[in-house]
């Protein structure tokens, strides 16, 4: 028995010819893997390469991901929460310490919402705030 119901979702895409692709529950993970790696890792270089040169806030993004990693390390996880075609929704906890002797540390979580590209690169992702670097004490 074939299923027939469609959301209106579905349906709109469908007729607009817009939305047949779609990242898969693995595609998801692999990236979202690729990013925590690159922070813990502090390579700015390696978590930018996965974002679209194109994206409307990417010189924001890059600036914080540049100045976190050179400032501070970072302890990165990140969980899948949700999926729908190109939008992914996931849990994301940064330990971040900071590498003066006296500097701070601050644990961050946010539910992280990113749009992904048929290239599977970042062309939307909100808060950008969240990957902002420590307050100077």
């Amino acid at each position: 028995m074939v299923n027939l119901r469609w959301t209106r979702r579905q349906a709109l895409a469908l007729l607009s010819g817009v939305g047949a692709w779609a990242l898969d529950q693995q595609e998801a993970l692999n990236l979202l893997a690729a990013l925590a790696d690159a922070l813990s890792n502090g390579s700015a270089a390696a978590f930018l390469a996965h974002v679209e040169r194109s994206m409307s806030d990417r010189a924001q993004l890059e600036a914080n991901i540049r100045a976190l990693v050179e400032q501070c390390e970072v302890g990165s996880s990140v969980q899948l929460m949700r999926l729908d075609g190109d939008a992914v929704v996931c849990d994301w906890i940064l330990e971040i310490r900071s590498r003066e002797p006296a500097g701070g540390f601050e644990r961050r979580r946010s539910q992280v919402r990113l749009r992904v590209n048929r290239a599977k690169r970042i062309v939307e992702l909100q808060p950008l705030d969240f990957f902002r670097p420590l307050a100077a004490a």
